[in-house]
C-alpha cells in the first residue's frame, strides 16, 4: 500500500475484528504499477493461499489513467485487488473521528490522525 495514513485506517481495522487477519506493508514505491507488483511479491514471498485476499492500495490522484489502467491490468493477472484512494483519504478517516468544519493542510490531518 502507498501512505501511512492508509496502514493507520487498516491496521484499526485489524484491531477491531478477530475474523480476519490483516497484513498492512507500506511500498518504498510511489507508482500504482509497482505497488501492485510489490504486493504479489509479498504475497508469494508469504506463501498465501488462493483464497487469501491481496489488496494494493495507492493513490488514484498521483497517477495518470494510463498508469491507473495499467495496475489494474497487472492486479488482475497477478490475483491482487487495485484499490484507489486519493488525498482526500485523510479527510475520509478524520470524518469518523470528528466533525470536520476547518480547513486543514495535509499536515494536519496526518498530526490529527497520529
Amino acid at each position: 500500500m502507498e501512505g501511512e495514513s492508509e496502514e493507520v485506517y487498516f491496521n484499526r481495522i485489524a484491531r477491531m475484528t478477530d475474523r480476519y487477519s490483516i497484513k498492512t506493508k507500506v511500498s518504498k514505491d510511489k507508482k500504482c504499477v509497482d505497488i501492485v507488483k510489490n504486493c504479489a511479491e509479498e504475497a508469494r514471498r508469504l506463501g498465501l493461499e488462493d483464497d487469501e485476499i491481496r489488496v494494493a492500495v495507492f493513490d488514484s490522484d498521483a497517477a495518470s489513467k494510463e498508469e491507473i489502467e495499467e495496475a489494474v491490468r497487472i492486479s488482475k493477472q497477478e490475483g491482487v485487488m487495485a484499490m484507489t484512494s486519493n488525498l482526500s483519504f485523510e479527510v475520509w478517516l478524520l470524518m469518523h473521528l470528528e466533525d470536520v468544519s476547518h480547513v486543514y493542510t495535509q499536515k494536519d490531518y496526518e498530526d490529527r490522525l497520529s
